[in-house]
């Protein structure tokens, strides 16, 4: 597995701008102009070229007519044994994650103005770990929680049809968690969080473990 990821230097060049539409597929680019933002076509752009990277990295086909979304909306690969990929983008961050086994990836950029109330939707073992804490803290255990949460949704393919109380994260230390299902630990699916700069947390769930190895920071 490799986990690309790419920080946008924001405001973005003109000259970068068009590279970035040049380089995606018409589908994306369409996708990308919908957008009322720049930020927001920006980062739709960044993450289609970094999917196209990714790809070919791997020997991958890369073009549209190989990938479709399945019918919770997720993309993947029209054949199978082709393995799996995932994409997230946020603030100012690019993540894809390319594997041979089922693999989600999320990235959040941490905004101070969130609704807490959201945190009904956790399960209770979740609810009482982000609220032990100073309030720093808690908006730091909500994003953790919060991006593992939905990597797990983004590996399974399912979006947010799977009720985010259904399962519950337990964070083990400073970068891994693990998950439980009907009170019982699952051992074949492993996580892995990190902060990649002081406002964007960043979690990965597959079947493998994870480490920093995997990671391959892209500038261009």
């Amino acid at each position: 597995m490799v986990i690309y990821l790419r920080h946008i230097d924001f405001p973005v060049r003109r000259s970068v701008l068009a590279t970035l539409k040049q380089d995606v597929s018409p589908s994306r680019l369409q996708r990308a102009e919908r957008y009322h933002h720049l930020k927001d076509s920006v980062r739709c752009l960044m993450a289609g070229q970094l999917l196209n990277h990714a790809l070919t990295q791997h020997g991958l086909p890369s073009d549209d007519k190989h990938i479709v979304q399945n019918r919770f909306g997720k993309p993947m690969f029209k054949a199978d044994g082709l393995g799996y990929f995932n994409l997230s983008h946020s603030g100012s961050w690019v993540v894809c994650a390319v594997d041979k086994q089922m693999v989600g990836i999320d990235v959040e950029q941490c905004r101070t103005d969130i609704d807490f109330e959201v945190m009904s939707l956790f399960s209770r073992a979740e609810q009482i770990y982000i609220n032990n804490g100073s309030d720093k803290n808690k908006l730091a255990r909500f994003y953790r929680i919060w991006t593992l949460k939905e990597s797990y949704l983004k590996a399974l393919g399912v979006g947010v049809s799977q009720p985010l109380n259904s399962f519950t994260i337990h964070v083990l230390d400073g970068n891994h968690a693990c998950i439980e299902i009907n009170q019982q630990r699952q051992t074949d699916w492993y996580f892995y969080y990190c902060d990649l700069d002081a406002s964007h947390v960043c979690a990965i769930c597959t079947k493998q473990p994870i480490s920093t190895n995997d990671f391959q920071f892209c500038t261009d």
